[in-house]
């Protein structure tokens, strides 16, 4: 019902009543305004709180996975770590087999009087067969090269005698190579591996505080979001009670105008009445009737 409605319908009603009326509807309007903002808050800071809620969860999975890197890198380093000390131990046992395997080769050296190694003898003849096969020597270049090769087999066969002791030294020496090789393939990984896991341990650390500050800002959010949900609930509630203060106003000057309109109907009835027994009268006396006489006893009618 409009304004102009009210005003009409409520016609009879005192001032006093119909200023409140006023009032009750002003505040209704207001309180009405107030729980649409109030709506748009609640549901905007929930909204916030919902995307901020994705956002750390896409971060604690971020978290886990850094996690779990940094916990492989952290396995291999303790394996790279085991395999670095394996073959530095296997080089320092065969330092120890060498040493012993060149003291049963001097003594052998003294013992048959030789006086070449036969290892190196015999990467010597392989290094001249090969320039012979890849060089293009003049004749007696090659002569002087065949000569020499010559001279060293002579001299290898002369130290046959400990060519199995020079064998077993050179194996040592292979060996420790190798072990030594892997020693630092094993430590070039370990140092690469602590890399890894430093890196793992700062993302980690930006991570935490990535999801640190994400969950005080979810906190908030939903902090606004119940503060706004509140305070919607409490006007919800002035609400209800001012529409029941309009609703028992409303009633009870509606009661009254329709007490007024009873009261005006009977005293109308009692006029018209009192006028048709006048005209009566008049027709009875033969007198003659004016036009309102007329209209009101046609009214009666």
């Amino acid at each position: 019902m409009s304004y102009l409605d009210y005003l009409k319908f409520f016609k009879r009603g005192k001032p006093e009543e119909i200023i409140k009326l006023r009032e009750i509807k002003k505040e209704i309007s207001d309180t009405r305004k107030k729980l649409d903002e109030l709506h748009a808050l609640k549901e905007d800071w929930f909204d916030r709180k919902q995307r901020l809620k994705k956002k750390a969860s896409k971060f604690v999975r971020k978290l886990k996975e850094t996690q779990n890197k940094r916990e492989e890198a952290e396995k291999k380093i303790r394996e790279f770590l085991d395999e670095r000390d394996r073959f530095n131990k296997e080089v320092k046992e065969l330092i120890l087999k060498i040493k012993d395997a060149a003291i049963r080769k001097n003594e052998a050296f003294k013992k048959f009087g030789v006086k070449y190694d036969p290892i190196q003898l015999k990467e010597q003849i392989k290094k001249l067969d090969y320039s012979i096969e890849t060089e293009a020597f003049t004749f007696k270049k090659e002569k002087q090269v065949m000569d020499q090769i010559k001279e060293l087999r002579k001299r290898l066969v002369e130290s046959s005698e400990v060519e199995d002791l020079a064998e077993e030294e050179r194996s040592f020496s292979n060996k420790i190579d190798e072990a030594r090789k892997k020693a630092d393939e094993a430590h070039a990984n370990y140092k690469k591996t602590v890399e890894e896991s430093r890196a793992c341990l700062a993302e980690f650390s930006e991570l935490i505080k990535k999801v640190t500050d994400i969950k005080k800002m979810q906190k908030e959010a939903f902090d606004e979001f119940i503060k706004n949900k509140d305070e919607f609930t409490t006007q919800s509630n002035i609400l209800r009670s001012k529409l029941d203060e309009l609703n028992k106003l409303s009633t009870i000057i509606k009661e009254k105008n329709l007490s007024s309109e009873r009261d005006i109907r009977e005293r109308d009835e009692k006029i018209l009445d009192e006028k048709q027994q006048e005209v009566e009268e008049k027709l009875k006396s033969r007198k003659k009737l004016t036009t309102a006489d007329l209209l009101a006893y046609q009214r009666r009618k």
